[in-house]
Formats: structure tokens, C-alpha cells, sequence
């Protein structure tokens, strides 16, 4: 953890010093491109531990299998209605650097990524009010 966040340390700071006034663009600052990569595989590398240390709580704690299996089962249900609402809409971004628009993948992809988190912010905001309403009660 240590290396981790003195390489992400490193980063930032070579990003905040190396990155010309104005400019966004990988090609001409590669420093963002590093970057990207570099949370990437942050990115991975937690993907990869939260599925661990899931897999390894349910081995030590079996009960705990079915919860944990209702909470992907509600996860997918979430994903798979978001998307199908999702390419129910007709939205249009406006692509500004083409004088266009994009195409209807990522039109989708970006609904629904926007519909799934208004729920995880819906769930975690009932979960809070829940979780304080029952701990005053006790």
C-alpha cells in the first residue's frame, strides 16, 4: 500500500509540474496518458481484491453466501433495467470537435452508467437514514 500511494504520489505531482498551461491532450502532455494507465491499473488491481476478499469471506463464512448472492442478483437486476431504460431513450450528445454527434453505444452506455448511479446514490442515502434511525431507536 505504501508503494502504491507514493507511486500515485509521484504521479500527481508530475502531473500538477509537467503538464503545459492548457493542455489536455495525451499526445502533447504524456503525462496524462501515464496517469490514465497508471489508474487503470489501480483500477485492476481493486477489482481484483474486492473479488478476493469476497471470495474469501464466503469461504470462511458459508452463511454469508446467500447474502452475498442476493447482493449480485439485486446488482444485475440494476445493471440489466438501467441499460433496458437506458436504450429506451433517444439522446443525442453533441460530439463538439466533429460538429456531430456520438454514435448510440456510448449514448447508451453513458445513460445507463448515469441511471445506476442515481440508484447506488438512492440506496447508499436510505442505507445512512436506515442505519441512523435504527441505531437512535436502540
Amino acid at each position: 500500500m505504501i508503494a502504491i500511494m507514493g507511486i500515485s504520489a509521484v504521479l500527481i505531482l508530475w502531473a500538477i509540474f509537467a503538464t503545459p498551461e492548457g493542455t489536455m491532450v495525451a499526445a502533447e502532455a504524456p503525462v496524462i496518458g501515464y496517469n490514465m494507465i497508471w489508474g487503470y491499473i489501480l483500477l485492476a488491481v481493486a477489482i481484483v481484491c474486492c473479488l478476493f476478499s469476497a471470495i474469501w469471506s464466503m469461504v470462511q463464512n458459508p452463511k454469508g453466501m446467500k447474502v452475498a448472492g442476493l447482493s449480485i442478483a439485486a446488482i444485475v437486476v440494476i445493471v440489466v433495467v438501467s441499460a433496458i431504460i437506458a436504450s429506451g431513450h433517444d439522446i443525442q450528445i453533441p460530439d463538439v470537435q466533429n460538429n456531430s454527434y456520438f454514435d448510440r453505444g456510448p449514448t447508451v452506455l453513458t445513460d445507463a452508467s448515469i441511471l445506476i448511479t442515481y440508484v447506488a446514490l438512492g440506496a447508499a442515502i436510505l442505507a445512512a437514514i436506515y442505519s441512523a434511525v435504527s441505531d437512535s431507536l436502540k
